[in-house]
């Protein structure tokens, strides 16, 4: 287990190598377990339960969550090892009362086209998650709970509006200092700063525009088959 190692085996020892934009860059095959899911959900908008069922086994849901698990989450805490930075701490009364970003969340997504920021993945929108569970039962695809029994695509895929600049240091909660984040690139991230991880800053690469909308566009037909269902 790397969480119990000197160095993440992924990783490895020489920084070097390291992405300059994010903690751990997920496998290439991540991308394509997102569009799996996406059929999943357009059979399932479809009222094809069984075609659904058999798209979802396709997905690679304990190797993602094994990722993420043991590698994606602890990345920071490897790098920060190799980047000793001076942190100026800031007094609670100048921290933005604002705490969680749960106000701005759809708009960054949007803005950022539901991609990662950090390492470009594609990231799917929590309400198309919880509704799908919904339709085809938590049995199947669950996702709350602790790391074990989620399904991998939350682990991959759930967003997150980051705080570049974390909260805890003066960091703003607001659309100048938010971006849209995988699982693994914010639990990596964790409460370091960029420099403590010697990544660059998201914000100065420009979101990439495309017509990927985290699978939102399909939200309607789950919500209609839900409520035929109730």
């Amino acid at each position: 287990m790397c969480r119990k190692s000197k160095i993440c085996v992924l990783l490895g020892d020489d920084s070097s190598c390291w992405s300059k934009t994010g903690p751990l860059p997920p496998p290439d095959w991540f991308e394509s377990q997102a569009f799996l899911f996406r059929d999943a959900v357009k059979m399932a908008c479809g009222g094809e339960r069984e075609k659904t069922l058999g798209v979802l086994r396709q997905i690679r849901d304990e190797e993602m969550r094994e990722w993420f698990c043991v590698h994606g989450q602890n990345s920071g805490y490897f790098r920060s090892k190799k980047f000793p930075v001076e942190l100026t701490r800031v007094s609670p009364d100048r921290l933005d009362p604002r705490r969680f970003p749960v106000k701005y969340e759809r708009a960054v997504f949007e803005r950022d086209h539901y991609t990662c920021r950090y390492c470009g993945l594609k990231v799917i929108a929590k309400e198309v998650m919880y509704a799908f569970e919904k339709i085809v039962g938590s049995e199947k695809f669950r996702t709350k709970g602790c790391n074990a029994v989620q399904h991998g695509c939350i682990h991959a895929f759930k967003p997150v509006a980051d705080h570049v600049i974390p909260h805890h240091l003066g960091g703003r909660t607001d659309m100048g200092n938010l971006v849209t984040s995988c699982p693994a690139c914010n639990y990596g991230k964790y409460n370091y700063t960029i420099e403590q991880l010697g990544i660059s800053d998201p914000r100065e690469r420009l979101p990439v525009a495309s017509d990927w909308d985290g699978l939102r566009s399909l939200l309607p037909s789950l919500e209609n088959l839900l409520k035929t269902k109730s």
